[in-house]
């Protein structure tokens, strides 16, 4: 069952609605989803218990942290696949007043403390699932969880009438919130940090400060430089713009900080910032020895602002997007690193590993759309026109989202967008969109409350035209696997349970049966070889393998594949054709690993259809690309990768530009990417696209 009913599933109960029919049936049928109800139940139970109590008890004026009452209120968006529930909070704002912290720690290994006492400083890791983390956004809170081994840095304790503590903790690189604690059931425990051990002036490699936290590199590195090398750099280009004293360290870094392994490896990249009055420089490629500075004495009074305005969002709008308490901000700034020195070493460093070689190619801004921005929406490339239409748009004012019913195609020639005619359909995200050669088929997807669509159209651009088409079969659903086969648009519902492909010539869905996949798929994708389309079905479980499924429109019959190589829960799941072959990328775990791959190594899984095997292309320490690749030639190109399928290797793209995190779409010539959000963010939606083109300057 496909983990976005749970969220929904969750994201209802949470919020206080009712189940709809469609969640109802799912609930009945999915484990995983009736835990994530119970589990939804019962923290909204707790959660108006732990509320009411706010509300009715006075505060006392704590020496460390004064709380206000807060008051639940149902509001709810899906962020990728998960429900952030907001809450209202009441006329005073949360604050936090630091303490100092101690300073570094001599044990050299992490261990439950003797005396668990959570004071301001104290290292913690989470001893339940779903640890609930209320963070603010302005005027509002936002819930977000930490599970069970996740670490937290607890900068504040604020103590309730009733004796309840409420630690301020920080987890990831930026989220900061507030945990009741259950005095019960405690669901956090004190370690004892560990720092690296030896000198501390020995020379550090870039792995070994990745492996650290950020308030654990504080307490670690505080009040001397660290020598890191072997070093390459790559100058960032932030999405999103920061403001804030002083500029260059209150906004996001600038550089990332690569060690033996390159770009193209999982040795980095290390965040940091450089003072422009230092005039350090560091050439893009070049090897260097760095020198490092946590808590740097321009962070002291360091602050961060959003610079709204660039974003085109209303400066009255909380975004969650920085810390957004003064204290918080500046206890950030204290954990960056800054480079202070670089000197430039030979290259290759001694030891390293081969370099990706680089691409080529060159990447050009796509215009602005005549559309509202927006993500979600479908794509599809017509032989001469790049056309896009539905998906979740914004005016990217507050939390203006809704379901578009309009769309627009591109001219890469002219360089152009037009405004297409509008669908006879709903409005709606993700929806299916295949060129058949004449028309773009336009089918499913999902309205503004997640329920799935089983309408259609077919669109003919040459005629600026709609048709409406006969609705998929029940039980398709949303969250389907497709693939254009040549003749027929073949879907395979998210569960892969069933299958139906159809016919634009005869205007006919035919029921294709029950696919031969595992039960109980997190996800599915699907890719035609031009004679199958292969089905990939991808079950829970750390070390299950994703299984294959191969449908024949000749003979009309589905056939298992040989067992994959593929690590279900660690892959990128949309299968591409290569011409030759299907390819999934994954990434082995530390302790689990296919035959021939090293342990914490991203690699290819390739099948044959002629010879019918997998074989297994490890692939350096590559990272995992972060969205769909496509193919255009013998290279497979992402959002942020380049893959050579002839060399079977990764090639170093050259820097993308700002924009565009949109679904890849290929034209023959170029890979075209439009609309999507930057990393991270829950409002911020592009309207403009970015094109890269392998054969060019």
């Amino acid at each position: 069952m496909s983990d976005r009913y749970a969220t929904r599933i969750r994201a209802a109960i949470t919020e206080g609605r009712e189940l709809t029919a469609a969640e109802a049936e799912h609930l009945a049928g999915c484990n995983t989803c009736r835990d994530t109800a119970n589990g939804a139940h019962a923290f909204a139970n707790e959660l108006d218990a732990a509320l009411a109590r706010r509300r009715t008890e006075p505060l006392p004026a704590d020496p460390l942290v004064v709380a206000p009452p807060l008051r639940r209120r149902s509001w709810t968006t899906a962020v990728g696949a998960m429900a952030v529930v907001l809450l209202a909070i009441g006329s005073a704002a949360i604050g936090s007043q630091l303490v100092a912290t101690p300073g570094p720690p001599s044990s050299t290994h992490p261990s439950p403390s003797a005396e668990p006492s959570l004071v301001p400083g104290a290292f913690a890791e989470a001893t339940h699932d779903d640890v609930q983390i209320l963070r603010e956004l302005g005027s509002e809170i936002a819930i977000s969880s930490i599970y069970t081994g996740e670490q937290a840095y607890v900068v504040a304790v604020s103590l309730t009438a009733d004796g309840s503590a409420w630690p301020r903790v920080q987890t990831g690189a930026s989220t900061f919130g507030w945990i009741e604690l259950d005095p019960k059931e405690p669901q956090l425990r004190v370690l004892e940090p560990a720092c690296p051990e030896g000198p501390s002036d020995r020379v550090f490699e870039v792995a070994e400060l990745m492996a650290l936290p950020p308030w654990q590199r504080l307490q670690c590195f505080a009040g001397h430089p660290l020598r890191v090398e072997p070093v390459t750099s790559r100058t960032l280009t932030n999405d999103i713009p920061y403001g804030g004293t002083p500029e260059w360290l209150a906004d996001e870094p600038s550089l990332n900080l690569h060690g033996r392994g390159g770009f193209m490896s999982n040795d980095g990249p290390l965040l940091a910032h450089i003072d422009p009055a230092d005039g350090v420089r560091m050439e893009e490629g070049a090897w260097y020895s760095v020198e490092l500075q946590v808590d740097h004495p321009a962070s002291s009074d360091c602050r961060r602002d959003l610079i709204l305005a660039e974003l085109g969002i209303d400066p009255s709008v909380a975004l969650d997007l920085a810390p957004v308490v003064p204290e918080d901000a500046t206890l950030w700034c204290q954990q960056q690193f800054v480079v202070t020195a670089a000197r430039p070493i030979a290259a290759p460093p001694p030891g390293a590993q081969p370099q990706a070689r680089p691409a080529g190619g060159s990447w050009r801004a796509v215009p602005e759309a005549p559309i509202l921005p927006r993500s979600e929406n479908g794509a599809a490339w017509t032989g001469s026109e790049f056309v896009v239409w539905g998906g979740r748009a914004t005016t990217n004012d507050a939390f203006d989202f809704h379901v578009a019913d309009d769309g627009a195609a591109y001219d890469p020639t002219s360089n152009s967008w037009r405004s297409i005619a509008p669908a006879p359909l709903a409005g709606r995200t993700a929806p299916i969109m295949a060129w058949t050669g004449s028309e773009v088929l336009v089918v499913g997807g999902a309205d503004d409350d997640f329920q799935s669509m089983t309408d259609g159209a077919a669109y003919d651009p040459l005629a600026d035209s709609w048709r409406t088409i006969r609705p998929m079969p029940d039980g398709i659903g949303f969250g389907h696997a497709w693939a254009w086969s040549g003749e027929e648009l073949v879907v395979v519902s998210d569960d892969g349970t069933s299958a139906a492909a159809y016919s634009p010539s005869s205007d006919t869905w035919t029921d294709l049966g029950t696919p031969p996949l595992p039960d109980d798929l997190y996800a599915i994708g699907a890719a035609s070889t031009g004679d199958e389309v292969i089905v990939i079905g991808y079950p829970n479980g750390v070390t299950v393998a994703a299984a294959g499924a191969s449908w024949d429109p000749a003979t009309g019959r589905w056939r298992r594949l040989p067992e994959s190589p593929i690590l279900a829960l660690n892959a990128q799941p949309s299968p591409i054709w290569t011409g030759e072959e299907i390819v999934v990328f994954s990434r082995s775990f530390a302790d689990h690993q296919p035959d021939g791959v090293p342990p914490d190594t991203t690699y290819g899984s390739f099948y044959d259809p002629r010879a019918d095997r997998w074989r297994v292309a490890a692939v350096q320490d590559a990272y995992l690309p972060i969205g769909p690749l496509v193919r255009t030639g013998d290279l497979l190109v992402g959002v942020d990768a380049v893959y050579d399928t002839v060399d079977d290797a990764w090639r170093e793209p050259p820097r993308r530009p700002d924009g565009a995190w949109g679904p890849p779409v290929s034209t023959g010539d170029e890979i075209i990417f439009w609309g999507g959000s930057p990393g991270g963010d829950i409002l911020y939606r592009f309207n403009n696209g970015i094109a890269y083109s392998p054969h060019g300057d």
